[in-house]
């Protein structure tokens, strides 16, 4: 058995924490540096160009999904559903949706302009959170009283920022993100 330290905290748990905090600063620095060298040129329709990207790209495997603004408004689902994978299982581990993590990959990685990136997320997230709020329940640690609130108060939150993203240039979208998760390492 792993020795218990401070407080019950196990070694691993200081681990995990650390790598925790050291992947979500190094999202959040990158998303902040690439946004503002963004908002300094003429927009690109929220595309971001990396050499992964045109990696991704250039896969041609069947199934292929349509996404609007990318060069070649379509990519192959492999990539997506292997991203999809990773977030759920950061999710069920971690608790926080996974969108820290997806959206500057879907972004960065896989090519997809901001605002199909962050609405693509937000959708995904729905599958990952009831599956891992079913779990959650199943084992008894959801206060229902908290959850309603915050499930109320989300969906509000959730309609306004909705509203603004729309009339928000992509690279000052990201750039917000990135300082979000910079916040939440």
């Amino acid at each position: 058995s792993i020795s218990r330290g401070i407080s019950g905290v196990t070694p691993l748990d200081w681990w995990l924490s650390g790598c925790y905090f050291v992947l979500l600063g190094l999202i959040g620095v990158m998303v902040v540096r690439e946004a503002s060298a963004a908002l300094r040129r003429p927009p690109r329709g929220g595309v971001v160009q990396t050499p992964v990207t045109r990696l991704v790209g250039r896969i041609r495997l069947a199934p292929r999904c349509y996404i609007p603004g990318m060069e070649n408004n379509s990519l192959s689902v492999w990539p997506i559903a292997a991203l999809g994978a990773l977030g759920g299982y950061v999710s069920g581990l971690l608790g926080i949706g996974g969108g820290p993590f997806i959206v500057p990959a879907l972004i960065y990685i896989l090519g997809v302009p901001t605002r199909y990136a962050v609405g693509s997320a937000l959708v995904s997230v729905v599958a990952m959170v009831t599956s891992g709020a079913l779990q959650h329940w199943h084992r008894g640690n959801v206060s229902i009283a908290s959850a309603a609130v915050l499930a109320l108060a989300a969906a509000i939150g959730a309609m306004v920022g909705a509203r603004i993203h729309s009339a928000t240039r992509p690279a000052r979208v990201r750039q917000w993100f990135g300082v979000v998760v910079l916040a939440i390492a």
